[in-house]
């Protein structure tokens, strides 16, 4: 085996970090241009396009935030707005109504992104009264389980966002059943 002498380690080592460093400096830029998630960016709708529709409305306007999963639209009125956040790096969301508005995950969190369109209402819509729904997860134990972190996020949401209403919601899917009533007691039974 050939052993290099010392003297020729300290180069080899700044040969590779150099070679590491220029991949990078050239890598990451490039990667943020020509990604795949850029074609998805670029697909999905802009905050403003949404301020533009409820600016055009009078009267409480609601915003409900979905999931990628969750299709339902419930409410056609001009006042309401749905928003989903979606990972760049998979697919959009199809659009299942004109108040349906899909929006890509920025600032690495969907709790960042949340915050962002908050802050945006709050700071184009003042004066008028924007009650934000959201929905809890029933699909499966991984989302209930990461409901609890996600949670712990939205409690802080009405302090930050004083100007605004919150409730977190789930519409029963099949309706309960009735109360059974209670048989009568005799008179004198204990």
């Amino acid at each position: 085996m050939l052993r290099l002498p010392r003297a020729h380690r300290p180069y080899g080592t700044g040969l590779w970090l150099g070679t590491v460093g220029a991949l990078l400096f050239v890598g990451l830029p490039l990667s943020r241009r020509y990604g795949p998630e850029v074609k998805e960016v670029r697909r999905s709708d802009y905050p403003m396009e949404m301020l533009l529709a409820l600016g055009e409305t009078d009267g409480t306007i609601d915003v409900y935030f979905r999931r990628p999963g969750e299709l339902e639209v419930t409410d056609h009125s001009p006042t309401a707005v749905f928003v989903t956040f979606f990972s760049p790096r998979a697919p959009i969301p199809e659009r299942m109504a004109p108040n349906h508005y899909r929006f890509a995950i920025q600032g690495g969190s969907v709790s960042r992104s949340i915050e962002a369109i908050l802050d945006l209402l709050e700071a184009e819509l003042d004066g008028r009264h924007v009650t934000v729904h959201f929905g809890w997860p029933t699909s499966s134990w991984l989302d209930r389980m990461a409901t609890g972190v996600f949670v712990a996020n939205l409690m802080r949401l009405p302090l930050r966002h004083r100007k605004l209403r919150f409730a977190i919601e789930h519409d029963a899917e099949h309706p309960a059943p009735a109360a059974m009533p209670m048989p009568e007691r005799a008179a004198g039974s204990s």
